[in-house]
């Protein structure tokens, strides 16, 4: 029986976890939850001990924390939740500091009203909410103020002793909200960079193959797109392993990254994706773009990875080359194609036409002579 419910519970907090997917408002929707009940048991024990007032005090304050909490998982109304919190927490301690003094449940009050504004509030605002409400207290409670106002004094505990415990709950949810915050920065960095390892290649620091065919079947999944051509480039590095074979697997690797960063500033556009498809293949998605226009950014491209100057020796003919490269291109609207890895067959094979041409070449779809 237990272990079902217990079951349907862990079920539960596992979904609101991953809906929200946030883990900030997650814990701040679970210890919400928790402080409330809390409250709601220190308003019960004020009404059976006779002081029905406090205790719907505390019930009616109980209701405002409900509505934030709800409120606060609405991004258009987080600034409302977060008014709401702060006012209330304001008037409900305001209220126990000045008819709570002589009630034990006022100390758990100045337990559980600073722990939910420090999860409400913004960091900053929080801060100066609990260090000036410490500072009212300090001044209500030690000065002759609080003999002017007449204000009811517990016989178990002297009133120097609610201004420390205020102050002691104040510096440890401070401390703890600090501490909750600085790790939602140091996860939110780590996911960005996990996010950046999973999109982008280590080495040449351009899109990698995973991120392209994110891109292109993000296109082919675009009504609006379908219609329009779009140009594809395959890119290889002509005899690249003979210049791995004359300056070693190190140097090929900052080759890898010249021409990465060369085929990246001849792309014109920032609509278009180029990254590296695996080994020394590279790809260029543009969409919106016709055929004319991708050929000229092939040759762009090819006009600047020559302007490199990388020599290799050739040994099978005994001369110094420059590393040059291959494209193949493809043009098509994707509303034509029968999935969009046919406009990647369409742009290998003429990557491979190119290469069987004598390699340093752009070839297209539509004729069957190299366009350089």
């Amino acid at each position: 029986m237990f272990s079902r419910y217990f079951g349907k519970l862990k079920q539960y907090v596992s979904n609101l976890y991953h809906q929200d997917e946030s883990r900030q408002i997650f814990q701040k929707r679970m210890l919400s939850v928790v402080l409330s009940v809390i409250a709601v048991l220190m308003a019960l024990i004020n009404f059976l001990s006779g002081d029905a007032l406090y205790g719907g005090v505390m019930v009616f304050y109980f209701g405002f924390v409900l509505t934030s909490m709800t409120l606060f998982g609405k991004k258009s109304l987080e600034t409302v939740a977060t008014g709401l919190m702060g006012i209330s927490s304001v008037l409900v301690l305001l209220y126990a500091l000045f008819f709570g003094s002589d009630n034990l449940t006022t100390l758990l009050w100045l337990a559980v009203i600073p722990s939910l504004s420090m999860m409400f509030l913004r960091l900053r605002w929080a801060v100066t909410f609990l260090s000036g409400t410490f500072t009212f207290l300090a001044v209500l409670y030690l000065s002759p103020l609080a003999d002017w106002l007449h204000l009811p004094e517990n016989p178990a505990f002297p009133r120097w002793f609610f201004v420390a415990a205020h102050g002691i709950f104040a510096v440890v949810c401070g401390t703890l909200e600090f501490l909750r915050h600085l790790t939602d920065l140091r996860l939110e960095e780590s996911r960005k960079e996990i996010l950046r390892l999973s999109f982008f290649d280590d080495l040449t620091q351009i899109f990698n193959r995973r991120s392209f065919d994110a891109s292109l079947l993000k296109l082919w999944n675009n009504p609006a797109q379908t219609r329009k051509m779009t140009s594809l480039l395959m890119i290889d590095i002509d005899n690249f392993k003979m210049y791995n074979d004359n300056y070693g697997h190190l140097q090929g690797d900052k080759i890898l990254t010249k021409i990465a960063l060369a085929i990246r500033s001849a792309i014109p556009s920032d609509r278009f994706t180029i990254a590296r498809y695996g080994g020394e293949e590279f790809v260029v998605l543009m969409p919106e773009t016709d055929e004319r226009e991708a050929i000229e950014i092939a040759e762009l491209i090819k006009e600047t990875v020559g302007r490199l100057e990388l020599i290799y020796f050739d040994s099978n003919e005994s001369v110094s080359k420059n590393l040059s490269v291959s494209i193949g291109v493809a043009t098509q609207q994707m509303a034509e194609l029968d999935s969009p890895e046919t406009l990647i067959r369409i742009a290998d094979e003429n990557l491979y036409r190119a290469k069987r041409s004598g390699k340093n070449s752009v070839w297209s779809a539509t004729d069957n002579l190299p366009h350089s």
